[in-house]
């Protein structure tokens, strides 16, 4: 069976390690990202793949990011017909029009500092419901 992959987007190089670290812990293929702005997912003007694969199974940004935040390229990836369903935002300034902005992009939100048993919770939940025959598309990753 193949691993769930991951995309991380932190500009905090900590947090970036000890997601990446837990994550690959739970056999996560994970790809970071320090600036939104660089990730070819962001690149491209519309969603790369075919109707049978998706570029990742989950998605986990931070807010505030540099270039562009977290919102605003989740709002991209979107509009661009991505195919990820299972996306976080996190932060240390949740106020109730992040949240609703992110509720409004089923984004499931997390503050900072991270809980990660809730966190991993939420994973658990993704994990066990995805379809992992789904085929991941590597445009990106090579």
């Amino acid at each position: 069976m193949r691993k769930v992959r991951t995309i991380v987007l932190e500009d905090n190089l900590i947090s970036q390690g000890i997601l990446k670290y837990l994550l690959t812990a739970r056999n996560h293929e994970v790809i970071t990202y320090d600036n939104p702005s660089i990730c070819p997912l962001q690149l491209t003007p519309k969603c790369r793949c075919n109707n049978n694969e998706r570029c990742t199974d989950i998605i986990i940004s931070d807010l505030n990011m540099p270039v562009i935040n977290g919102l605003d390229y989740i709002r991209n990836q979107r509009i661009k017909g991505c195919k990820c369903k299972s996306v976080a935002l996190v932060s240390s300034e949740l106020n109730p029009e992040i949240k609703k902005k992110a509720e409004e992009l089923s984004c499931k939100v997390f503050s900072k500092p991270y809980n990660i048993s809730e966190i991993f919770n939420w994973l658990d939940d993704v994990e066990n419901s995805m379809d992992k025959e789904v085929k991941l598309s590597n445009w990106y990753t090579c």
